[in-house]
């Protein structure tokens, strides 16, 4: 994957929402806000992250010869993030998507229903899946946040560290059944440009110095992006004026 390696994942909801989340959601190219909490935020990594795991070995499904069949048999040839439990209908859903080679937004839709599906079966309450504007805005410079699906788990306020850790576990075991493949097939279709992405930042700062929001000389993605776009700051550099 190329270009600039930052998202960053910003919640529709206030941070007084008594709905809001307990476990940060935390990958390499999704930073969520912890004081508000993310779950089921893409996974979209960093090449030295792919070539790390020791996860599950690649799986052969079968792919048509579609558009996308390059990138869904290069995510097929990787392993998984998380380990996979024994199989409870991933592979053949997986497999029906890729029969013509491509995957459009219904079928990413139709994997975070099954994700959210399965982490709500283990008596879980869930949210989504949700799509910004009414869920989390994810931040990844060039890219439109609507191409995005996340979910967001209801825990109960007296969450503990153990319940916390039992939680993660089921949203991976249930990310890598239902989601990874797919997901990672509809994303990696948007990888911007490094000159779609210089250009949605140069929208951003232009935004932010005609609302007069602070920002360095020159502005910094690390430091400047959450202060500059986020729900209800008015800035939305994916839109072309």
């Amino acid at each position: 994957m190329v270009g600039t390696r930052l998202g960053v994942g910003h919640s529709g909801r206030t941070p007084g929402d008594k709905r809001s989340t307990v476990i940060p959601r935390l990958v390499p190219a999704v930073l969520c806000l912890s004081l508000i909490g993310c779950q089921g935020l893409p996974n979209q990594e960093l090449e030295s992250d792919v070539a790390e795991r020791t996860h599950s070995a690649p799986i052969e499904i079968p792919v048509g010869d579609g558009p996308h069949a390059g990138i869904i048999k290069e995510v097929l040839g990787e392993r998984l993030p998380h380990e996979r439990g024994p199989d409870q209908g991933g592979t053949d859903f997986a497999a029906q998507v890729f029969a013509d080679g491509k995957v459009d937004f219904a079928e990413y839709e139709a994997a975070m229903f099954h994700t959210v599906a399965c982490v709500a079966a283990e008596g879980y309450e869930v949210d989504g899946p949700l799509r910004f504007p009414d869920g989390f805005l994810v931040l990844y410079p060039g890219v439109d946040p609507r191409v995005y699906l996340t979910y967001q788990v209801i825990a109960p306020p007296d969450s503990n560290t153990q319940a916390d850790i039992e939680l993660s576990a089921v949203m991976e075991t249930c990310d890598v059944e239902w989601r990874w493949w797919v997901e990672q097939s509809w994303l990696r279709q948007h990888v911007p440009t490094e000159a779609e992405v210089q250009r949605w930042l140069d929208r951003a700062w232009e935004c932010a110095r005609e609302r007069e929001y602070e920002i360095g000389d020159p502005p910094s993605v690390d430091d400047d992006l959450m202060s500059v776009v986020f729900p209800g700051s008015g800035c939305q550099p994916w839109l072309e004026e």
